[in-house]
């Protein structure tokens, strides 16, 4: 297992966006994800098509939701298990840290080779980038409707 973690800031504040996850997760179960990495060494961007299911459900009594992801075609790609949450952002109470955090599970094969571990790290991250880019899209979407409708 190889740890994951990654933070993005949403444009809304705690309670609005907690109110809207829950929709935007349940509407989103399905994502077709297109993360974006850097290949080490060479300089170059590569665009990756990774479809991915993920799911969500909210934990009891908590602002958090448990979070698992694996390929949609049942490839290679490592799975993902975590939570994500919300936490104050120190710059505006306007603002909230939306956080991702958990860990995935790599093949035997991938384990074993560096080069493997160390690309599957970086498809892992590029991953988790996206789907909070995504929520935080979504999120501050759906804050800027409701700011348009009071």
């Amino acid at each position: 297992m190889c740890g994951l973690q990654q933070r993005m800031i949403v444009n809304c504040s705690i309670e609005a966006a907690t109110a809207m996850l829950a929709a935007l997760l349940e509407e989103r179960g399905r994502l077709a994800i297109r993360p974006h990495l850097m290949v080490p060494r060479l300089g170059i961007e590569m665009s990756l098509r990774r479809d991915v299911v993920v799911s969500a459900a909210r934990l009891a009594g908590a602002k958090s939701w448990h979070v698992v992801w694996s390929p949609a075609d049942g490839g290679t790609f490592p799975c993902f298990d975590g939570s994500l949450h919300f936490t104050p952002d120190e710059g505006s109470p306007e603002t909230a840290a939306l956080t991702l955090d958990g860990s995935y599970a790599l093949s035997e094969r991938a384990a074993a080779d560096p080069v493997d571990r160390a690309l599957a790290h970086r498809i892992e991250m590029a991953t988790a980038r996206a789907l909070l880019g995504e929520l935080r899209g979504g999120l501050e979407r759906a804050s800027r409707r409701q700011a348009l409708e009071a």
